[in-house]
């Protein structure tokens, strides 16, 4: 009686070690979840909610065309998606789900999972200088079939079949916890280039200083730096560097030009100048020169020795086919040059923080969230757990049958 009960539990256990590898071999199969072949995916984008896909539409869908053509094989998914001629104009670089995309004309990108949204940067040349910005794309896989793969029974020479549902793979999404912040500055400051300044002889200095201009008002030139280096501003480029002042009442009054192509992507309002030396910017007026907008505006400062700081100033810019609809901070250094010295001065001043009507400031900058892990799996790390531990279980449940066998038999 006693060998048999042992017999019994022998049985018993064997059969528990066998009913779990069953269990994750099937669950490790049901991972494939659409079939094999080429499809069109219907694509979409919509904008970052701090990390996370909202519902609004991005401009960026005018990048690209609408549908993906996509390859599945082996649970594997090569994705092309073609990038339009405006989208061609701006974009320098794109990653999507943290690896770099860009291919020519197109994006070409790897998943391991149906997923509907996958998160995606875009590196963008503007008017304004160099952009990074981010969406999410969205895909839809209602059109492609799921897989149907043969399915191994415990106790049973017979076989089965069982359809996956892709769906199930986005259940898990929330499995994944692999993020990551991408810092993006979204001031004027995404300019490089850099400001050489001017260099005088010490005796050329000396005779600039005693020379006295017939006419302080004339001869007055700036430069546009970026809100926290002395190098050029991506807007400098926009701006004639010429000022025109006039005596007004107490004071003087300083005009601006600034001019932009047509065909920069911007419309005639498209240069919105906002603040500058702490007012906000008078007597804006837009016109059209030929080929370009041209946009004045004004402002005032008590004396001339004012513009020996360094004077700061918020524009916001809209390019509507670049997705780019924001504000930026800039500084203005100005010189004299008719028979007055470089106003060197303005090189080591240091201008006070200002805030735009956007609540941007001098050192304007902003963290743009940007998923750079994998794809969200459909719990392979617990598949994987449940093979490691049938197959500990096996083993031991092997050698304990095999000592029990001996001392039984």
């Amino acid at each position: 009686m006693h060998k048999q009960w042992i017999k019994i539990g022998v049985g018993g256990l064997m059969a528990i070690i066998f009913l779990l590898i069953n269990v994750s071999a099937s669950r490790s199969v049901q991972a494939a979840t659409l079939a094999d072949g080429t499809y069109s995916v219907p694509t979409s984008f919509v904008k970052d909610a701090n990390g996370s896909a909202s519902s609004t539409p991005s401009s960026a869908a005018g990048y690209f065309g609408s549908s993906a053509t996509v390859i599945i094989k082996d649970g594997h998914y090569q994705a092309t998606l073609p990038i339009t001629t405006i989208g061609q104009k701006y974009i320098t670089g794109t990653t999507v789900n943290g690896a770099s995309a860009l291919s020519g004309a197109s994006l070409a990108f790897t998943l391991t999972e149906p997923a509907t949204t996958v998160p995606v940067t875009f590196d963008l040349t503007t008017p304004m200088g160099k952009m990074t910005q981010s969406a999410w794309m969205t895909l839809d896989w209602s059109g492609v079939p799921a897989a149907t793969v043969p399915e191994t029974g415990s106790s049973s020479s017979s076989s089965s079949t069982i359809t996956a549902n892709h769906d199930s793979a986005n259940s898990n999404r929330d499995d994944s916890n692999s993020s990551s912040t991408v810092n993006s500055t979204t001031s004027s400051s995404s300019s490089s280039s850099a400001v050489t300044k001017p260099t005088t002889s010490t005796t050329a200095t000396t005779k600039a200083a005693t020379t006295t201009s017939a006419d302080p008002l004339t001869g007055w030139t700036y430069e546009v730096l970026q809100a926290d280096k002395n190098v050029a501003s991506a807007a400098n480029k926009f701006y004639t560097h010429v000022a025109q002042i006039t005596k007004s009442g107490t004071g003087y009054q300083v005009l601006l030009t600034v001019k932009y192509s047509k065909t920069s992507g911007m419309t005639e309002h498209g240069f919105t100048p906002l603040t500058i030396n702490g007012q906000t910017a008078q007597n804006i007026h837009y016109s059209t020169n030929g080929d370009y907008y041209v946009a004045t505006y004004t402002f005032t400062i008590k004396s001339l020795s004012d513009l020996a700081s360094l004077i700061n100033g918020t524009v916001h810019v809209t390019v509507p086919t670049a997705g780019v609809d924001q504000t930026f901070t800039v500084r203005f250094k100005f010189s004299h040059t008719a028979g007055n010295t470089t106003n060197d001065a303005a090189d080591t001043a240091t201008a006070k923080p200002t805030t735009s009507r956007h609540g941007s400031t001098t050192s304007q900058t902003a963290k743009i969230r940007s998923s750079k892990s994998r794809l969200p799996q459909t719990n392979e790390t617990k598949k994987s757990l449940h093979l490691i531990l049938a197959g500990v279980v096996g083993l031991l449940g092997l050698g304990s049958c095999v000592i029990i066998m001996k001392k039984v038999w």
